[in-house]
């Protein structure tokens, strides 16, 4: 489904620009080698069930003997008519022997639910791995929406500054105002163009790792567009909590392999020989044989040794273990949530100072222009009063970007997607 998607978006990558979080999402996700570790895993699994599954074809082995024996039986009563022959001392056997598994107490079928669990706890380790890239992702894209911003602020005053100078600089030449205003204006424009210079410098830092995380070829043309973060569930999905459960389930899954190994098995069994001697022991001469049968097994080591027992006791505390992990791991959860929901709290209210502390130096930079344009005020005190608004509008946007990306992480630190 997620390389379905993938192919949906190639074309809207190549003729557009435009790209979203989700976009960058899926794009990271695909990109990192470590996806294509999950096809490994999934090969090996399916490897892995196809030699278990053949543990139920015949079992065939070619083998031969020769031996030579001190004694053979011998028969010394004399039976009229018949001359009994001893087996000779050198013997020989050439055989063809086969073993079927009629019942294995339920062994294949746990040795597969083992490798399925396997599979399931590696895959998992991955998710969490690849989750962990879209902490990298946002980070680098909000970088990157506040350089845009703050840019986007800095151009618009810069304009405006621009629009002032003019007018400054006619009124110089005509002997109104001094030079020394004309070089305020130059010094502030000459600011703004350091600090353009410095955003787009993080910018294209932050687009360029981007573009390595994703694998495309973002640019500072690239229009990144601004998300819109939706309620965060409460339920928490971690895939970290998702792999510990699997590993779980892995552990309970040798518990049952263990089990399986000694409960009573069932074969049948044939062997085909060509031998000296043969079935009749009293034969000196090379035969051919058949032998076949059924065989039934039940190990019975385990209920003296005890071995089993302690052996699932053994994973019985790494099941324990792995509880404690889920547990403290939840915790330190928690702890995060409270602070990001508070942290979101602080913003929210940040924003709202922020917006009416600009409201009201936009009334008093208005009131400065008005004095500086009537003579009452000096060019410097109306930049500076400049200087103040701007402060307070860059901590605007940064605290609205800081906003956006407190939501995203605690969305993030749930698992939500």
């Amino acid at each position: 489904m997620r390389l379905f998607i993938l192919i949906l978006l190639i074309p809207q990558l190549l003729f557009s620009q435009n790209l979203s979080l989700e976009q960058c999402y899926l794009l990271a996700e695909n990109h990192h080698p470590t996806q294509a570790q999950k096809e490994m895993i999934l090969r090996v699994a399916e490897l892995q069930a196809k030699n278990i599954n053949r543990n139920y074809l015949p079992q065939l082995s070619l083998n031969g003997q020769a031996s030579w024996q001190s004694q053979v039986t011998e028969v010394e009563l004399p039976l009229p008519g018949l001359n009994l022959v001893s087996p000779p001392k050198d013997q020989y056997k050439f055989s063809l022997d086969m073993n079927q598994t009629i019942w294995d107490g339920g062994l294949n079928n746990a040795q597969l639910k083992t490798v399925k669990a396997n599979r399931t706890a590696e895959e998992q380790k991955l998710n969490v791995e690849i989750w962990s890239i879209r902490k990298q992702v946002y980070q680098l894209y909000f970088g990157i929406l506040l350089a845009e911003k703050q840019a986007s602020q800095v151009v618009t005053l810069k304009k405006d500054l621009i629009s002032k100078r003019s007018r400054i600089e006619a009124t110089v030449q005509n002997g109104v105002s001094i030079k020394a205003d004309l070089l305020r204006f130059d010094a502030k424009l000459l600011e703004l163009e350091q600090q353009l210079s410095e955003v787009d410098i993080r910018k294209n830092a932050a687009i360029e790792a981007l573009s390595m995380l994703t694998g495309t070829k973002a640019d500072s043309s690239s229009i990144f567009e601004t998300p819109e973060i939706t309620a965060v569930e409460e339920q928490n999905n971690r895939p970290e909590l998702k792999m510990l459960d699997a590993q779980q389930r892995y552990l309970a899954s040798q518990q049952g392999l263990i089990r399986a190994k000694n409960n009573p098995k069932l074969f049948a069994f044939a062997q085909g020989a060509y031998a000296r001697p043969g079935l009749n022991m009293f034969t000196n001469i090379f035969v051919p044989y058949f032998i076949g049968g059924l065989r039934f097994q039940v190990p019975l080591t385990h209920f003296y040794s005890g071995q089993n027992k302690l052996e699932i006791a053994q994973i019985g505390i790494q099941q324990q273990r792995i509880e404690k992990q889920k547990e403290s791991f939840k915790l330190g959860l928690d702890i995060q949530n409270s602070q990001l929901k508070s942290e979101i709290t602080r913003l929210e209210k940040q924003i709202e100072n922020d917006k009416a502390l600009i409201d009201i130096r936009g009334k008093i930079l208005k009131s400065a222009e008005e004095q500086w344009q009537n003579g009452i005020a000096t060019s410097n005190n109306y930049l500076e009063e400049i200087n103040q608004k701007e402060v307070l509008e860059q901590k605007l946007l940064l605290h609205e970007i800081q906003l956006l990306q407190a939501k995203q992480e605690l969305s993030w630190t749930m698992g939500n997607k």
